[in-house]
């Protein structure tokens, strides 16, 4: 669940920017609520909305907790994969990122929940990163033979 208090403007901006990052996170969004701070304060009736919306938008929330409802759309899976590949490219520079995907065990998986991932949105998404970042490391002039990526293999020319 979003929530966005803002004081005039920018709230459904805010909502849109941070639904990219929650959702490839591979969370899917129960609701999402703006609040409008100073009309809260000053406009009982807005603030009565507002706060049934946000009881509504809890429950729903509370609801997809409990169903642990995941989003495997196949954007989320992309970015599993290029997150998976960033982390492991950039292990010395970023130790502590890469530890907790280890911790995780998701070095070792097609996408955060494991075994309950689509298997064809897995096999496409993850050769679909690991050709093209295949050629963008290529043209940074990256060596690419000794990184072990996606799925525990190695990008290789």
């Amino acid at each position: 669940m979003l929530l966005v208090t803002t004081e005039l403007s920018g709230g459904k901006e805010t909502l849109e920017y941070m639904k990219f990052p929650v959702n490839a996170w591979g969370f899917k969004i129960s609701d999402t609520i703006e609040v409008v701070y100073p009309s809260f304060v000053e406009n009982p009736e807005y603030k009565e909305a507002a706060i049934s919306n946000i009881e509504k938008a809890a429950l729903k929330f509370h609801q997809s907790v409990k169903e642990k409802v995941v989003d495997y759309s196949f954007q989320n899976f992309i970015f599993f994969n290029l997150l998976k590949l960033k982390v492991t490219l950039h292990r010395n520079l970023f130790p502590r990122d890469f530890a907790y995907w280890q911790e995780m065990g998701w070095l070792g998986l097609s996408f955060y929940t494991g075994g309950n991932a689509p298997a064809f949105k897995s096999f496409l998404s993850r050769n679909m990163v690991k050709f093209r970042s295949r050629s963008i490391l290529k043209k940074a002039g990256v060596p690419v033979i000794n990184y072990k990526v996606l799925s525990g293999k190695t990008l290789e020319n």
